[in-house]
């Protein structure tokens, strides 16, 4: 019985490793009639919406499914704080446990959203990273959902470490919360650690250390610092401050 791993075209010196087809060259494949159909598929990552779709009309019901296609839709845009749903690069997952949170990586090849550099066969390192900033807002937003849409975050300090590329295969993201310092109604401090997994192996890690400010403080504190760059830099060149 056949299996076939199937990727974006973005990724297609990924797809030239046998049992790997490109998105378009999997829908030619199985539009034949007859088709030539495998026992099972492993839907992987860069595959547009509507193209996943003309993929799951063109297999017939006995096809075992794995990966994108069983991982449901992206998350909302209230929980990743993105406001185009193309830009969303996690599907929610469950919860494990008490104050972690699992997603599934989605990249969709479609848009932009920092795939437009693709070189050798791996996702990017910056790609992960925006994905994992979104699992880190979204469990923020579960974890204190009492006053989900009113906290500011700062981000103080990123790490990440990388075990191994990440290729365009279904990913396993979990976020860990780790609160620490005094929580109050309005200043909370944590760091969350994110851990990708692929095939059950760790492929990359990495740490959020945030604070969460009620929106309004954080928003005045943003205003005033904007201001004082501004007023620097026009004392800085005297002459361009007719232009404002």
């Amino acid at each position: 019985m056949s299996c076939y791993l199937i990727v974006g075209d973005a990724y297609d010196t990924f797809s030239r490793h046998e049992g790997v087809l490109g998105i378009s060259q999997a829908l030619r494949l199985f539009a034949e009639v007859p088709p030539e159909m495998p026992g099972r598929v492993i839907i992987g990552q860069g595959i547009a919406e509507s193209a996943r779709a003309q993929l799951l009309a063109l297999l017939p019901p006995e096809v075992v499914l794995d990966g994108l296609a069983t991982q449901g839709d992206p998350a909302p845009l209230w929980l990743t704080h993105k406001t185009r749903r193309a830009h969303v690069l996690i599907a929610e997952a469950g919860a494990p446990g008490e104050l972690s949170y699992d997603y599934h990586l989605i990249l969709d090849d479609a848009d932009d959203r920092l795939c437009d550099h693709v070189t050798g066969q791996h996702v990017s390192a910056m790609l992960l990273m925006e994905a994992g900033r979104q699992a880190v807002i979204a469990s923020i937003e579960r974890q204190y959902p009492a006053v989900a849409g009113k906290w500011g975050i700062v981000l103080d300090k990123l790490t990440a470490s990388f075990a191994s590329y990440a290729f365009p295969v279904p990913t396993h993201l979990r976020v860990i919360i780790q609160p620490w310092g005094e929580a109050s109604n309005k200043h909370v401090q944590a760091a969350l650690r994110v851990v990708f997994q692929q095939a059950d192996v760790e492929v990359c890690r990495m740490q959020f250390d945030v604070q969460l400010y009620k929106q309004a403080a954080l928003e005045s504190i943003e205003k005033r610092k904007a201001r004082a760059l501004v007023d620097t830099l026009l004392a800085s060149h005297p002459d361009n401050a007719a232009l404002v």
